[in-house]
């Protein structure tokens, strides 16, 4: 003590030793959330609606309009009838009603229809020109007489593929398992043969020879070739009666009509036994997977209308509500909206059943149908139903700036609720930029979890020097906004500070986002700055390394 004044020791400052800053923690990465599905909500809407409806059930003198893409995809019943009825009207068992012709005026008339005998003609008329490709059989190598599309997305002669699903049971070209029940009358194809030949047989008038006629007697020589001829013309049978309807169906036809200055077949169904409301509730649960109907009488009725119809999960659907156990119901919409979606990706799909538009992508096409597409996409249902826009007069869509692709797996979303985004030629942002421009919300952020997962993945081994170009992803989120994937990107940059600022693209950070990530940086300046002083102090006592504390 000198002065009245105490000093330390210096035993006292030899043992002082400076303490270093506390390391904030860091903040959690903002969580991607998935937007709820809508899927069977959007094909409810459909349900009596007229927008390109091709169904009209007639219950208690009231009519419901319906689709044949949803009944045949979500109900082997309604599958069956109408598979039954177009193929009474491919055989010519029942025709198609004129747009002011009445039911009763229909008579088992079979319309004209091009022959085998017409085709083998033809073989013999301009053999120098080749028959297109997709107009013939790959199995038989033949011009198609009756094209049928199977299981496996290809078209075949019928009675070609159906020997041979008899015999080998999988598919000619991809060997996949293939059901011989399952084949669709490929009715554009076919109507296109039928047009190909009707121009062909005009052309040896002028081309062929008069001898031409003599051209038939050498094939009398070959025997393979006329045995499979007259095993057909033995094959005719007598006309068969109309498919036999079930028993909750009285009638069905057909009718022409004009919408939009174009044709379309409309198919009538009258249905018996239930009430308008009981089967309006039925179609409710095909198209949605689910029913709103609450009081347990009426649920009785739903039961035994699904017990009919085969729909055994309506009829699991409305015990539930019966027994208090409706929290089991959800599981069973989604399940049934999935097994909707896979029919219609496996059947319809850019196949040309029930097509009526196409998509025209890098000179590329894709088949649609405007009932799904429209449903489920606003902006899209008022390019292809508005015939003062090209798209709408036309029924092609052209598109550019994006892939084939890209636009193919945006599309199997629209029909699916599901996205290939991995099978998308790994292009993300193409299906983001599409989602955005055709204001698709939920497959924004499909994208955005997809997109925030591939970031994970790329800088694993290190960010300095990863191939993945986050600063411009994030721009590009701006850009499309994605909000979500704006957060989580501005969150890794501001958290990845020392690394990123190191990146080549850092200077394309400016404006808001420069000043965001220098506010959130971690470690923060201040935090640096105590580190800084910490180190200094460990210097002067003779420390000489640097904090290990980053």
């Amino acid at each position: 003590m000198k002065g009245g004044k105490i000093s330390k020791s210096k035993k006292e400052t030899d043992t002082y030793i400076p303490q270093p800053p506390q390391l904030p923690k860091q903040e959690r990465a903002p969580w991607i959330n998935i937007e709820t599905s809508t899927y069977g909500e959007d094909l409810g809407k459909l349900l009596d609606n007229e927008y390109e409806h091709d169904v009209i059930f007639e219950v208690d003198k009231n009519q419901i309009y319906s689709h044949k893409l949803i009944l045949q995809s979500s109900s082997t019943y309604f599958r069956k009838i109408i598979t039954d009825h177009e193929r009474d009207i491919e055989d010519g068992i029942v025709r198609i009603l004129e747009p002011d012709e009445s039911f009763e005026t229909v008579k088992k008339v079979p319309e004209k229809k091009i022959e085998v005998k017409e085709i083998e003609k033809l073989k013999n008329v301009n053999n120098d020109v080749e028959d297109p490709e997709n107009f013939c059989c790959p199995i038989t190598q033949d011009l198609m007489v009756d094209p049928v599309v199977a299981q496996d997305g290809h078209t075949y002669e019928k009675e070609a593929i159906v020997a041979w699903l008899e015999k080998h049971g999988t598919s000619p070209i991809t060997r996949d398992p293939v059901d011989k029940n399952i084949l669709i009358t490929n009715r554009i194809l076919k109507s296109q043969i039928e047009d190909y030949i009707a121009g062909k047989s005009e052309k040896p008038k002028e081309d062929v020879p008069k001898e031409e006629p003599k051209k038939e007697e050498p094939k009398e020589e070959v025997p393979n070739e006329d045995k499979p001829k007259k095993k057909k013309k033995k094959s005719k049978k007598p006309k068969r009666e109309p498919s036999s309807l079930p028993s909750g169906i009285k009638w069905i036809y057909s009718r022409k009509r004009i919408i939009d200055e174009k044709e379309k077949i409309i198919t009538h169904i009258s249905i018996k036994t239930y009430s308008f409301q009981t089967f309006k509730n039925v179609l409710e649960f095909i198209y949605t997977g689910e029913i709103k109907e609450k009081d347990v009488k009426k649920l009785t009725e739903i039961i035994g209308a699904g017990t009919e119809y085969g729909l055994d999960f309506l009829c699991s659907f409305c015990r539930n509500i019966q027994d208090g156990e409706d929290y089991l119901n959800p599981s069973i919409g989604t399940y049934l909206n999935d097994e909707t979606a896979k029919y219609l990706i496996e059947y319809y799909f850019n196949k040309t059943t029930y097509s009526d538009f196409s998509f025209d992508v890098e000179d590329r096409t894709i088949l649609a149908h405007k009932s799904i597409v429209g449903i489920r996409c606003e902006v899209l249902r008022r390019m292809i139903s508005n015939t003062s826009f090209i798209e709408g007069k036309s029924g092609v869509v052209h598109l550019e700036d994006t892939t084939y692709l890209a636009f193919k797996a945006f599309l199997e979303y629209i029909y699916s609720a599901h996205c290939p985004i991995q099978e998308s030629g790994n292009d993300s942002v193409a299906i983001l930029a599409l989602a955005h421009e055709f204001d698709i919300t939920r497959l924004i952020t499909l994208c955005e979890l997809y997109i925030s997962k591939q970031i994970e993945v790329s800088t694993t081994d290190g960010i300095e020097k990863a191939e993945i170009d986050i600063i411009g992803l994030l721009l590009i989120a701006q850009q499309y906004n994605a909000k979500q994937l704006e957060a989580f990107l501005l969150h890794f940059i501001s958290n990845n500070y020392e690394p990123m600022s190191k990146r080549k693209e850092w200077g394309l950070l400016d404006g808001k986002n420069i000043k965001y990530v220098e506010k959130h940086r971690w470690p923060s300046l201040s935090y640096l700055q105590e580190l800084e002083t910490y180190e200094k102090e460990m210097n002067g006592k003779g420390e000489g390394e640097k904090c290990l504390v980053m």
